[in-house]
């Protein structure tokens, strides 16, 4: 359960920070994020987690 929490929360920050870094809503950006996920055949949480870590910066 710990784990689900903590893949949800990866995905919602790495969706505000394309909503930020964007200028879009939520639904944009969090289907960008899924785009992203199906273009490189890998899950969602581990490409929010890619964002997280290459863009520091825009994290709070």
């Amino acid at each position: 359960m710990q784990a689900t929490l903590q893949v949800r929360q990866a995905v919602d920050r790495a969706t505000g920070m394309l909503m930020e870094q964007r200028a879009t809503d939520p639904d944009d950006a969090h289907c960008s994020l899924l785009t992203s996920a199906r273009v490189q055949s890998r899950p969602m949480a581990e490409v929010a987690r890619q964002i997280l870590e290459c863009h520091p910066d825009l994290e709070d």
